[in-house]
């Protein structure tokens, strides 16, 4: 499922334009952004009329929860895209070896705040439900479905600072239509999963996981593998880092003031998350 921060390249909704980056790429993009989101809702739907309404607030929570504590992240993604860019706009083997660095850098930061918050999620996802007024049986079932939500989310981001180069370089239209296709497969799959098999949160949680596996390792057979656009980047991503303090704090500060603006966005998520949750109540 797409629940992991907004992937959408910075440049989409930017007020800035860049020649890769015209209107119908603007057009594809917004199109898939709206698919993804309908996927989320149908699985909304359908956890709620074939599981239960509280395997429902269960995942919707739990998502939210996740996305709100991981807010970091997304801004670091934002930070990295700047950084990249700039990088890269020298179009020189140096500049191709920083911006590998840049992103090498950002997984680095990314992995070391996000273990510590990822234990504070496992084990604080059942006092916040309990805070949120839930039953005992929804805090239940979050328990073993947030485990598997927190690895799913990591992954994700993961791959995401490893894929921002193909935007940059001028591949955000493939970038559209793949993500246009992989929410496309994500419906299906909880259209005929759901009805069909009824699985538990987790199992559910598990399917989404290893269909998001597949997609994210074919997506790197194409780019990688047989179309080789990462190859430049490869020296920095392997090389030694050299420790550059500035360059590393730089990143960090723009990141915190990216925070204030992404924090907004998450406001707004979770009043429509609590709206759906108090209507299907009703």
């Amino acid at each position: 499922m797409n629940h992991e921060f907004n992937m959408i390249p910075p440049y989409v909704y930017g007020p800035f334009s860049h020649p890769h980056f015209q209107q119908p790429t603007r057009t594809r993009w917004t199109i898939s952004s709206f698919i993804s989101y309908l996927s989320s809702i149908v699985a909304f739907a359908l956890i709620s009329s074939y599981m239960s309404v509280a395997a429902m607030i269960c995942y919707s929570y739990v998502w939210f929860i996740i996305e709100a504590a991981f807010i970091y992240s997304s801004a670091l993604y934002n930070s990295l895209y700047k950084h990249v860019n700039n990088a890269v706009a020298t179009e020189t083997e140096e500049g191709y070896n920083k911006a590998g660095k840049y992103i090498r850098v950002c997984i680095l930061i990314n992995l070391i705040i996000s273990v510590p918050i990822s234990i504070g999620v496992v084990y604080g996802m059942g006092p916040i439900m309990k805070f949120y007024g839930l039953d005992d049986e929804i805090v239940q079932m979050c328990h073993g479905y947030t485990i598997i939500a927190v690895v799913h989310n990591f992954a994700r981001t993961t791959s995401g600072f490893v894929t921002i180069t193909t935007d940059i370089d001028g591949y955000a239209d493939f970038n559209a239509k793949y993500a246009f296709f992989d929410s496309l497969v994500d419906i299906a799959l909880s259209a005929i999963v759901i009805p069909l098999c009824r699985p538990s949160l987790v199992q559910l949680g598990l399917i989404h996981f290893a269909n998001d596996i597949i997609s994210t390792a074919f997506y790197y057979y194409l780019t990688h593998y047989r179309w080789g656009w990462y190859d430049v980047y490869r020296t920095g991503m392997g090389s030694a880092l050299t420790y550059d303090v500035s360059v590393t704090l730089f990143m960090i500060h723009r990141s915190i003031l990216l925070l204030q603006r992404i924090t907004s966005e998450a406001h707004l998520r979770f009043i429509q998350s609590h709206s759906t949750s108090i209507l299907l109540n009703m």
